[in-house]
């Protein structure tokens, strides 16, 4: 488990410009990220005997306006 902190000033802007290109820049505008985020993460594996084992992870980014989830499973043999 994590917490996270944005510590910028949350507008979602970002200027740019070419550098060969004099007088050419730009804003962009984009969704604001959240300022405070907790960051979860469960993971289990399972061994078998003969070299097999399973492994499932779940990560999550939990805040005020946003939910994100992400999953993994694998199936592993060693011999």
């Amino acid at each position: 488990a994590a917490w996270a902190h944005d510590h910028s000033n949350g507008s979602g802007g970002m200027s740019a410009s070419f550098q060969t290109l004099p007088g050419a820049g730009f804003t962009m505008d984009g969704a604001q990220a959240p300022t405070n985020l907790a960051l979860l993460t469960a993971g289990a594996e399972y061994r078998y005997a003969r070299g097999m084992s399973i492994v499932a992870r779940l990560d999550t980014e939990l805040s005020a306006t946003s939910r994100t989830y992400a999953g993994t499973a694998t199936v592993r043999y060693s011999w």
